[in-house]
Order: C-alpha cells, then sequence, then structure tokens
C-alpha cells in the first residue's frame, strides 16, 4: 500500500513540474505561501544552524525583526521540517510534501482497515485521500501547515479506535496517542483544534458503542497521553501564550477571522467540481466518493449517522460569517476569532468522505441479491440515475458558457459513477472488478481535478528574476529595505539576505505595525498580514498590488531612524531624502539621504546585535519583550519562556521515552 501511495503521488508531482528547483503554485496565480512564507522561514533556519550553529529564537529579516521560534509558521518545532537542516531547502519542501502525502494516506488506510474495511475499499480511502482536490489545493497555495496538520489526523483516528477497542494495549497506544497529538499542533496550531475536537467526539462515539462502559482505564491512559502531548508542545505554545498580548493580531475582527466563509450555492460543487475555487474553499472529493458515500448513508443509515452529522456541522462551521453557528460561537468567546479561515473545517470531511464511501463500497457487496431486488432499491436506483443524467446534460447546455472545459469534462463522472453502482447493484459484473472499476474511476475524476489546483515552477518564475535588483541594492550598501509596492518579494530578500521594513506574516508586533503605519503613510483597515497592508477592493487583481499605496505619504526621516537605506517601488516616489539611484526594470531604486552616517550596526548570529556607537538613536530591530542590553551597546535576545518551555518538553520527552519501555516485561534467560 504505501508502494502504491508513494508511486501515485510521484508520478502525480511530476506531471505537474516537479523538481529540485521548483516550488507548487496554484495555477495562473502569482504568489503562493509556500514560496513567501515556507521557503524563506526554512533558508533561515538552516543558516541559523548550519552557519551561526545557534537555534533562531529572533529573526530580522522581515519587519524588522520578530521573534522567530515563537511562531507557529517557521515549523522551528516541526521535527520533519529538520529535514532542511542536511538538504537544500527546494527539495527538502518537495520531499516533505512527497512524503507527508504518503504519511497521509496510509494513516487513513490504517484506520479503515483498522475499523473493519476490507483490502479494496480501504484503498479507495487512502488513495482518496491522499489526491483528494482540497489537500491538492492546499499544496498548489503552499499552506504546508495545513498539509501537514492533516496527513496525521487519520493516525489519531486510528489510534483512539485502538486506545477503545484494545485495553490490552493501553501503554503503546497512549504513547501513539502522544505522538500524534503532538505532532497535529506542531504543524498547525489552528487546524489542530478542529482535529482534536473531532477526536474527542469520536472517541465518546465509540465508547457509547461499546457492549461494557467500562471506560474508565482508557480515560486514564488518554489523560497519561494528553499530559504528555502538552509537555512535548510546551516549546511552542508556552513562548506563544508569552507574547500573545504583544500581537496585533488582537485587532482581528468577523470580517477577518471569517474571510474565505463558504456560501450555500457552493455546495453544488461537491457534484460540479471548480476548478477555479479558492483553495480554501475547494469541497469537490470526487462525484464518485460522494455518491458512494451517499449510498453508504441510505445502504446503513444508523452505522453512518454519526459521520452524516459530523459533516452537515463541519459545513455549517465552515459557511463562516453566512453561518449562525460561526457568528455565535466567535461573538460569544472572540478568542475563536484568533482561528481564521473557518473553512478549513472541511478537511476533517475531506477524509470522512472518503471514509464513508469505503463503507459504501464495501456493502455494496455484502447485500444479498434477495434485497435488490426489491422495487423500492430498483426505483431509487433508476430515480439517481435519471436525476444524474438530467443534472449532467442539463449542465451541458445551461452551463456551457459558464464553465471551463475542464469542468464540462468532469462531468461525465456522475452518471458513469451511478452507471457502475447499477451494474454492481444488480451483480451485471463481479463485484471486485465493481469495487476496482469504481475505485480507478474516482481517481481519474480527482486527478482531473486535482492537476487543476497545483503547478510547480522553477526558482527562475519566483527567484532568479530579482537577482539584478538585490545585487543593485547589496552594491549600495543596503542595510535595510521599505517596498510599498512589494517590489523586492519576501523570498529574494532572504535569499540575498536583504533585511525588509515590510513583510508579510500574520505574526507581528502590534507596537512595530502601529510605528510602520505612521512611517509609511498606510493604515490598515483592520487586520492585515502585510506591512504595508494592501486594501485591495474586492473587483481587483493581484496586478493591483503594485499601485494600490501610490498615494500613502512616508516619513523618510522615521525610515532613516529604523536604518532604511533604500526604498524599492513599483511608481514614482517624490519625498525629501529620497534620491533615485537607478531602476531595474519597472522597479525604481531610491537611496535615503537621511541614514545617520557614523552608526553601524553588527549582527552576531540570528539572536544579537550591536550598535556602535552604543548611544546611537536608531532603532535595530522591533520592541519585543526578553531584549537584554549590556553597557557595551550590544544586546541579545533571551525570553524566558523559551528556555523555560524547552526544559519543560525535555520533561515531557523523557516521560514519553520512561512510557514506552517502562513496565515492559523482560523475558527471563
Amino acid at each position: 500500500m504505501i508502494g502504491g501511495l508513494a508511486l501515485l503521488t510521484a508520478v502525480f508531482m511530476i506531471t505537474r513540474g516537479v523538481s529540485p528547483n521548483a516550488m507548487p503554485f496554484t495555477p495562473d496565480a502569482k504568489f503562493s505561501d509556500v514560496v513567501t512564507s515556507h521557503w524563506p522561514n526554512a533558508l533561515f533556519l538552516q543558516r541559523s544552524i548550519r552557519e551561526d550553529g545557534s537555534l533562531p529564537l529572533w529573526r530580522n529579516q522581515i519587519m524588522s525583526g520578530q521573534p522567530f521560534a515563537a511562531n507557529p509558521l517557521n515549523k522551528v518545532w516541526y521535527p520533519p521540517q529538520w529535514l532542511v537542516i542536511i538538504l537544500p531547502v527546494t527539495l527538502s519542501l518537495n520531499l516533505l510534501i512527497w512524503m507527508t502525502l504518503i504519511i497521509a494516506g496510509t494513516g487513513a488506510w490504517l484506520w479503515a482497515r483498522q475499523t473493519g474495511l476490507e483490502k479494496i475499499p480501504a484503498a479507495l480511502v487512502a488513495f482518496a485521500y491522499v489526491v483528494a482536490p482540497r489537500l491538492l489545493a492546499a499544496v498548489g497555495a503552499g499552506h504546508l501547515d495545513v498539509l501537514y496538520a492533516v496527513s496525521w489526523q487519520a493516525w489519531l483516528y486510528w489510534v483512539v479506535w485502538r486506545l477503545i477497542h484494545q485495553p490490552q494495549q493501553h501503554r503503546s497506544n497512549s504513547f501513539l496517542l502522544a505522538i500524534f497529538a503532538a505532532l497535529i499542533f506542531l504543524s498547525d496550531v489552528r487546524l489542530a483544534i478542529y482535529i482534536y475536537l473531532f477526536a474527542l467526539v469520536y472517541a465518546v462515539h465509540l465508547i457509547t458503542r461499546l457492549p461494557e462502559k467500562n471506560w474508565r482505564p482508557m480515560v486514564g491512559w488518554a489523560v497519561v497521553a494528553g499530559g504528555l502531548a502538552i509537555l512535548l508542545t510546551a516549546v511552542q505554545w508556552l513562548p506563544l501564550i508569552d507574547i500573545t498580548s504583544d500581537l496585533s493580531r488582537n485587532r482581528i475582527g468577523e470580517t477577518e477571522a471569517g474571510v474565505s466563509s463558504i456560501e450555500a450555492g457552493e455546495f453544488l460543487s461537491l457534484i460540479i467540481a471548480n476548478h477555479e475555487a479558492d483553495p480554501e474553499k475547494m469541497l469537490y472529493v470526487g462525484v464518485g466518493v460522494f455518491v458512494l458515500a451517499f449510498t453508504a448513508l441510505i445502504v446503513r443509515p444508523r452505522q453512518m449517522a454519526f459521520w452524516a452529522i459530523a459533516i452537515i456541522l463541519a459545513a455549517w462551521w465552515g459557511m463562516g460569517q453566512n453561518s449562525l453557528l460561526w457568528t455565535s460561537a466567535v461573538r460569544l468567546f472572540p478568542s475563536l476569532l484568533w482561528f481564521r479561515v473557518s473553512a478549513r473545517a472541511w478537511l476533517i470531511v475531506a477524509l470522512i468522505l472518503p471514509y464513508m464511501a469505503g463503507w459504501g463500497l464495501q456493502w455494496m457487496g455484502e447485500i444479498s441479491p434477495d434485497v435488490l431486488k426489491k422495487r423500492a432499491i430498483r426505483l431509487s436506483a433508476v430515480g439517481t440515475l435519471g436525476f444524474s443524467a438530467v443534472c449532467w446534460i442539463s449542465s451541458l447546455f445551461a452551463l456551457a458558457e459558464a464553465l471551463p472545459t475542464e469542468a464540462l469534462i468532469g462531468l461525465i463522472a456522475l452518471p458513469l459513477s451511478v452507471g457502475l453502482i447499477l451494474l454492481g447493484a444488480w451483480r451485471l459484473i463481479p463485484i471486485r472488478t465493481f469495487q476496482i472499476a469504481f475505485m480507478l474511476l474516482i481517481l481519474m475524476d480527482i486527478l482531473w481535478v486535482g492537476r487543476s489546483m497545483v503547478e510547480w515552477r522553477n526558482r527562475r518564475e519566483w527567484l532568479d528574476e530579482y537577482r539584478p535588483l538585490a545585487e543593485m541594492l547589496k552594491a549600495d550598501g543596503v542595510e535595510r529595505v521599505y517596498s510599498p509596492s512589494y517590489s523586492l518579494p519576501q523570498q529574494a530578500a532572504a535569499y540575498w539576505r536583504i533585511p525588509q521594513f515590510d513583510g508579510i506574516d500574520p505574526f507581528q508586533l502590534e507596537s512595530y505595525v502601529e510605528e510602520a503605519e505612521r512611517i509609511t503613510g498606510v493604515k490598515a483597515k483592520g487586520y492585515s498580514v502585510t506591512i504595508p497592508a494592501f486594501d485591495l477592493p474586492d473587483d481587483a487583481d493581484e496586478d493591483d498590488l503594485a499601485t494600490i499605496n501610490q498615494n500613502a505619504v512616508i516619513d523618510v526621516q522615521g525610515l532613516a531612524k529604523w536604518r532604511v537605506t533604500h526604498v524599492v517601488s513599483a511608481f514614482e516616489i517624490q519625498a525629501d531624502g529620497l534620491e533615485q539611484i537607478g531602476k531595474v526594470g519597472d522597479v525604481y531604486v531610491y537611496r535615503n539621504t537621511l541614514i545617520a552616517p557614523d552608526v553601524q550596526m553588527t549582527w552576531h548570529g540570528s539572536n544579537r546585535v550591536s550598535i556602535t556607537p552604543p548611544n546611537s538613536n536608531i532603532h535595530a530591530f522591533a520592541d519585543a519583550p526578553d531584549w537584554k542590553k549590556s553597557s557595551d551597546g550590544e544586546y541579545e535576545y533571551a525570553p524566558k519562556s523559551q528556555y523555560i518551555s524547552i526544559a519543560v518538553s525535555g520533561i515531557g520527552l523523557i516521560g514519553l521515552i520512561g512510557l514506552a519501555f517502562i513496565g515492559r516485561k523482560t523475558p527471563h534467560v
């Protein structure tokens, strides 16, 4: 099974252009989070460990500096990320994407088999999940943290099932539960809440179905696992809590938190795939998966009721601002606003629907021929086929102009799926043939959709083209740069080691945001993940980013105090103190003539900086707690919470090792 998953995902990635120098994008998109954030983050981690020999607690690269290890987006504490220490950054991230997809499929397979599915239905669950359009959309958008987290969710449900049904292995199951819970949290703090909540509800559901309600021992072991997971993840949550009050994320309102909320009409894309959907709202799981899941619900409604309710609740929550459930919850508990993009609850459904489909495929082979001959089933089957045909034909005529060619071709999967179900239900083809044929149809369908979700682009497109600009800045002695038009992308600045006054990251210090808004002349309408904010109107496109801030008045003297020696812009800037020194392509390059020439700022690794002369009136870094100053003008970032958290997680690691080995039976000689 692992070999099949590895081969399928490898072939898909190769056909979409993966290479050691390419990174994933959504087709036609100008930006990708993997290039903007994950690639620079991994590069900084690699350089800090390799070149400085130190753990990067602070990063001076963007926004004039910010805590690095405390930022969950940077994945400092996610063990698979450490692969970047020994491999080139681009290669390591692509390898990690591939491994993560394999992990996701393997977990789905184990969970499906453990809960009673036969090999072919379980294979359907694994393969339909590993190339689910929602997961591939996350890859294309560069949401690697989301991908990492969902790859472990089936493993968590698998071990929850084992903990409840295999009391003789409570110790080993508790050990695994702690590991998977910790990995999910360290990969994505936000998505972990959804996965944990569903795992808890799933556990309660399983316990209520036990013939004997002796749940105390399993709860005890679950508490042990939870305690260890809390200790293991302290390296992330403790420093995060410590700095939470200083972050601009406290600005988040319902509008910002409810971004990409699912609209009611978009659920139609469960049947007709939207190849141009917002990656966060890719709901399609494969029409064959949907039909089989619905079949399972009709055939065994009592067994599937739990999963159907879970889907309805996840969909309702995913509607965000369009949902009374979400709006009521965030108004009652405002802290929930921190967990932006409610549509990510659908990532749970992206696993549940293939799981239900696996049961539908299995039960199709278990229904007796006598039952199949009943008139009600025949009529419902024929009615479903007729309805599907009507939907398909009407879509071809009515939506031909609105739907892209890819979607029109994909519509054929609906009548084919229902037709296959009829052939299998009436035993016109052997049941194994039916199961294999149906699985192949599903794979062709979702891969057809998935290919429109992701493509890999060579570094020539997202990095090398900025070399002339970066080299010009370096040759002119750049210390820190500001761009009101994002003319020097974050990945290029990181690669050529050019610190930025601006930046893109949801983890921002509120005091710095206020200072940056004053100096740049750009005030965000609410919470923004960028400095400066790019508040585009709804009908704007990505190209409008270049000019949206052209009327902002820049405080050049303020930039000088932050040692911003250069400004690069897609438009001309008329401001006292800025001298144009050249133009690279369409980008204007300015030197800040108000910079104090006798001040020197030197970084010693990632966590220490010295300023000469010591009493210079400049800002070397954004203001944050835990900066310590010595008498000779040297500053060091040494957050106590981070050191304490490392010790706490060390205790958790010792406890985990103890759980694995203490109490094991020693063989007698």
